[in-house]
């Protein structure tokens, strides 16, 4: 069989686009290309929050969801969340309350989860550095209302963070 050149053309002639080519993207904010991408933002975001957040992160499952459902929590407060931190029921009572393919197929466990909705997020980051501060923000501003913490403008001031 005789070498073929790579395609460089779709099946109508026109050039394939790269994955950074402004013609690929949203009008509105910017799109991780592939989840697993995302996820190592969502990742990188945990590991880098400021220490006093690291305690409430300790023991909780990561979860990422596309969007959040609708819920009469979201219809109340009239803004859509970014990430929730949610309480797991013990095992053997029934789990309401979480989203619909957040559980998985894993076996319930006690426990927190920590829900991050991908979509609601690339919708408020321009670029990828936008994205990954948006993701880190609504991050730290969950863990932060978990353990109670008033003043988290203090904790973002960190300049390492």
């Amino acid at each position: 069989m005789p070498w073929m050149p790579r395609r460089r053309h779709d099946r109508h002639g026109r050039a394939i686009r790269a994955d950074n080519d402004r013609r690929r993207r949203p009008a509105d904010g910017f799109r991780a290309a592939h989840g697993a991408r995302f996820s190592d933002l969502v990742e990188n975001a945990v590991a880098e929050l400021p220490p006093a957040l690291l305690n409430g992160v300790s023991g909780v499952e990561i979860v990422i969801e596309p969007v959040p459902p609708v819920d009469d929590e979201v219809i109340a407060r009239g803004k859509v969340p970014l990430a929730r931190l949610l309480e797991r029921p013990p095992v053997g009572v029934q789990e309401q309350g979480f989203p619909a393919g957040a559980l998985g197929a894993s076996p319930p466990v006690e426990g927190r989860r920590l829900v991050v909705y991908r979509r609601p997020l690339e919708f408020r980051g321009a670029s990828r550095s936008g994205l990954i501060e948006v993701i880190r923000t609504a991050i730290g501003m969950e863990i932060a209302r978990s353990l109670g913490i008033e003043d988290v403008d203090d904790l973002f001031d960190d300049e390492d963070w």
